[in-house]
């Protein structure tokens, strides 16, 4: 019996919801972030591609940059919108119907993710659009490619890879532990980051307000708990004892609650949650099906929980369980405690001597894993009870056909998991794996991971304030955007699974500098130029009636209010203390700002020329902009789940009846 198949089914289901996540969100600012008078015009993107190739064959375009704009007769920022409309119907069906989740049905959104993915630039490039491409892209194997008769035979070959999963599962999250350490940020080492992450996240929940006023020790246990879950709990994805399995799957689920409690984080922290599922099985998972759905979805799975947890040797496996915790806590003592003070004990060399016995060690674990999975399917397919010889033979046939693409991701993946070391090591890596890896670079199949690598904002939170006047000397108006803190009274917003991308970018935008940010000079000139695609993107445009003549741009740095300060009691979110200009006024029709945006490839484009061969199709997108403009796309995303929630929880209920 297959202990994995309707885990696996859970998860399909999850990515299948994640990729309508991602689809509707960016559906509505592709006209403002890629139109022909938006911040980035995809347009001039792929000119930039014709001229880097010197060919307009869409085929050969294709081999440099793969999307399928190339291939068609569109506006390219039409093409994007088609993308995304024909990708969410397809994540939405998928996620109720259980006969669309198929292997052609992942490719096709895999392949228009990564179409739109390759011309997103600035927007686009976030870790989790690669994650998600990395995911749909296994989902292609993990998914049926065929119907089968049977639902609990026949699908062995599937836990290939379903292990493939897993991987990338360990790489994310350990990646994400050691980087925090091998940055060298001070905040991280000295177990002070989330006293400045609260706050300084990009998009915080009004909860992060109510977690940056915990007190210093609880903040510093949480740092540990998050090196705990991060670096340690990850090494027991692989671990053959199943409670300690199913605790470093829930271990992982417990954090991404967290951080979707205090953080807007898109559809990342849902994504990383599936990942976990490998970690669990049908029977965990169907007994958390029937606790949720209060006995909806209870199966002979249960019964045999209740049998289990009745067996004679519990005491046993309790006593070896809790020799195991002591040991834990004592490591955790030597690790994190000195003298009475809760801190690092220990050094740079120490964690670099890790990751030099660590990570080979992990490699070699992971291979002996999958060698073992491949056996057991092998193994489990020829001796399935109640199947002929001929279909025994085509269980082997199909473990043997998935071996050579498991293993060939499974090898590129060591390419960026080997990055983890300290020095130069890509010497260490066979040079075949090497070539195999960036052979197939354009396609996002791999990646190298690392969230919160440094914390920011540590001597304040820093944000850029847009403002407009109609004179040098003002009054200055500020834009207030839809998500990002601007008005110190503005309570922060929950926008997950949506990412609003402008206000993600103008976080980015803080940190550093115009000059490195060309996309922000487009956006003020667009502002100049009152362009409506833009404005629809921001909260409110205090020039309703007419742009204004000059706009201006200043660095603040904001900080919380605490619990006992008087600006609280007024209902202040936050307080703010101007630091520098961030960009000097321009003004509209400016030579210097118009030059500047023509050396980047940002000038606005104005209406198409060409005719349009299409009209349905625009008639089409442009009811489907109308349609979504009447929604808050953060709302019209969670009914979007709760409606799909329901509908499976409904179709069980009714089966259940019958």
């Amino acid at each position: 019996m297959d202990g994995s198949r309707k885990t696996r089914d859970l998860f399909l289901s999850g990515i299948s919801l994640t990729y309508t996540f991602a689809f509707i969100s960016l559906f509505p600012q592709i006209p403002g972030l890629y139109g022909r008078n938006g911040i980035i015009p995809v347009s001039s993107t792929i000119q930039t591609h014709v001229k880097a190739t010197q060919t307009r064959s869409a085929e050969v375009l294709f081999s440099h940059n793969p999307t399928l704009m190339y291939f068609l007769p569109f506006e390219p920022e039409n093409s994007m919108e088609l993308f995304c409309l024909i990708g969410a119907f397809l994540g939405i069906v998928s996620s109720v119907c259980k006969s669309w989740r198929k292997s052609f049905v992942y490719f096709s959104m895999y392949l228009l993710y990564l179409s739109i993915f390759k011309v997103g630039s600035s927007f686009l490039w976030f870790q989790w659009d690669t994650l998600l491409l990395e995911a749909g892209f296994l989902c292609i194997f993990v998914a049926p490619s065929l119907p089968t008769r049977s639902e609990g035979t026949g699908r062995h070959h599937k836990n290939i890879p379903w292990f493939l999963v897993k991987w990338l599962m360990f790489r994310l999250m350990f990646a994400s532990g050691v980087v925090k350490l091998t940055s060298g940020c001070h905040t991280w080492w000295k177990l002070t980051a989330l006293n400045y992450h609260y706050e300084s996240q990009c998009l915080p929940t009004s909860l992060a307000w109510w977690a940056h006023q915990l007190p210093s020790t609880i903040q510093k246990l949480s740092v540990i708990g998050t090196y705990v879950i991060e670096i340690g709990v990850p090494f027991l994805f692989f671990c053959p004892i199943r409670p300690w399995r199913l605790l470093s799957g829930y271990s992982q689920i417990f954090l991404m609650v967290a951080i979707i409690l205090t953080g807007n984080y898109n559809f990342f922290n849902f994504l990383t949650i599936l990942l976990s599922l490998p970690m669990l099985d049908d029977e965990n998972v169907e007994y958390v099906k029937s606790l949720v759905t209060f006995g909806i979805f209870q199966q002979d799975t249960i019964k045999k929980r209740k049998r289990r947890n009745n067996d004679s040797g519990w005491s046993y496996r309790s006593l070896f369980h809790c020799l195991a915790f002591a040991t834990a806590m004592y490591a955790l003592k030597n690790l994190f405690y000195y003298k009475g003070n809760l801190m690092i004990n220990f050094t740079m060399d120490d964690l670099n001597l890790f990751l030099e016995y660590t990570i080979p060690t992990m490699v070699w674990v992971s291979i002996l894993s999958l060698v073992f999975v491949v056996l057991q399917s092998l193994y489990r397919h020829a001796s399935e009870p109640g199947t002929t010889n001929v279909q025994k033979m085509m269980g082997v046939g199909k473990c043997i056909f998935l071996l050579p693409f498991c293993v060939y991701i499974f090898s590129i993946s060591m390419v960026p998991f080997f990055s983890l070391l300290p020095g130069d090591r890509t010497h260490d890596i066979n040079p075949m794996v090497k070539q195999w890896y960036h052979s197939t670079e354009n396609y996002q199949l791999t990646h190298s991971y690392g969230l919160f690598r440094r914390m920011t904002g540590v001597g304040g939170r820093p944000e850029v304030i847009i403002e407009g006047s109609d004179a040098p000397q003002g009054p200055w108006k500020e834009y207030e955007f839809k998500y990002k803190p601007g008005d110190p009274s503005k309570k922060p917003s929950w926008a997950a699974p949506h990412q609003p991308r402008l206000d993600w970018q103008l976080w980015f935008a803080a940190l550093g500098a115009y000059q490195h940010n060309p996309w922000f000079v487009s956006l003020v000139h667009r502002l100049l130029m009152g362009q409506r695609e833009v404005l629809d993107l921001i909260g409110h445009n205090p020039f309703p009636l007419l742009p204004p003549k000059y706009i201006r741009a200043t660095l603040y740095h904001y900080h919380y209010t605490s619990l006992n300060n008087t600006q609280a009691s007024k209902h202040m979110w936050w307080s703010r203390n101007k630091e520098r200009p961030y960009l000097p006024y321009q003004a509209g029709g400016s030579v210097e700002l118009e030059n500047f945006l023509e050396y980047h490839t940002l000038l606005p484009l104005g209406e198409s020329s060409v005719k349009d061969e299409f009209p349905n199709v625009t008639l089409f997108l442009n009811y489907m902009r109308t349609l979504m403009s009447a929604f808050y796309t953060s709302s019209f995303l969670r009914m979007i789940a709760i409606t799909i929630v329901a509908l499976r929880v409904a179709n069980r209920w009714m089966l259940n009846k019958i």
